[in-house]
């Protein structure tokens, strides 16, 4: 039951950002500038979430923020490529997303053409869920005696 209502929760944060990103894109046009700004815009809340919960020290909320940095960044990373390839970025712009969503029309001729465009998305956000775990729970060190 936990895992459901977190899912649902993960799904009512990133769903209305998604959509209030296409609808200022649609306003005010596909520069970088805009989209990098709505991007980071909806970065707030989720910060603004991690101070608001537990300690209130200094020291442990920077803690915190540098552990869940490489997930925020994972989740701009995917929601720039999307833009991309949903075709809402500018084509002059070098997208995976953009690669991505013009192989997908030679599949069949050229399956590699999505294959490494794919591959590259997939291990930079990997890497950052990867870094993001490895920050919020470090290894234990084991002291020699």
């Amino acid at each position: 039951v936990k895992e459901l209502v977190l899912g649902l929760m993960v799904i009512l944060f990133t769903v209305p950002s998604i959509i209030m990103l296409f609808i200022f894109l649609s306003i005010l046009g596909s520069n970088i500038l805009v989209i990098i700004s709505i991007m980071a815009m909806y970065m707030i809340p989720g910060v603004t979430l991690l101070i608001s919960k537990g300690n209130y020290s200094f020291k442990l909320t920077i803690k915190k923020v540098i552990a869940y940095f490489p997930l925020f960044m994972a989740f701009n990373i995917l929601l720039f490529e999307a833009i991309g390839f949903l075709g809402f970025s500018n084509p002059l712009l070098v997208q995976l997303g953009i690669d991505i969503s013009t192989a997908r029309l030679h599949l069949f001729d050229a399956p590699w053409a999505s294959l490494w465009p794919s591959l590259a998305l997939y291990v930079l956000v990997m890497g950052f869920f990867m870094l993001h775990y490895g920050l919020k729970e470090p290894i234990p060190i084991v002291r020699r005696t």
